[in-house]
């Protein structure tokens, strides 16, 4: 896997990385079991929200401080894909 730093990402592909992180997070939601979305869907929509709003001013700003919210942003959509892909245990096979 090729690792990339802030200091290989223009202002304008920060920007695009968080608005992407943004529509997957929400693409996320959806997938999850309605009891999760019940419990983490006004969180989500609200980190989505925010990254969409502040994603100019966070890529135009320090380089280190775009590239930890990238970091944030991609380990938040990791853990909601294991969640997405939890089987209830109703529905497991013994």
């Amino acid at each position: 896997m090729t690792q990339i730093s802030h200091s290989t990402l223009t202002p304008a592909q920060a920007t695009t990385a968080l608005l992407n992180f943004a529509d997957t997070l929400l693409s996320l939601l959806a997938g999850l079991r309605d009891e999760d979305r019940a419990q983490m869907g006004a969180l989500i929509t609200d980190v989505s929200q925010t990254l969409r709003r502040l994603a100019d001013d966070i890529a135009g700003g320090d380089p280190d401080i775009a590239f930890e919210v990238m970091r944030s942003a991609a380990r938040l959509i990791s853990v909601l894909r294991l969640a997405v892909n939890r089987r209830p245990a109703g529905s497991r096979l013994h």
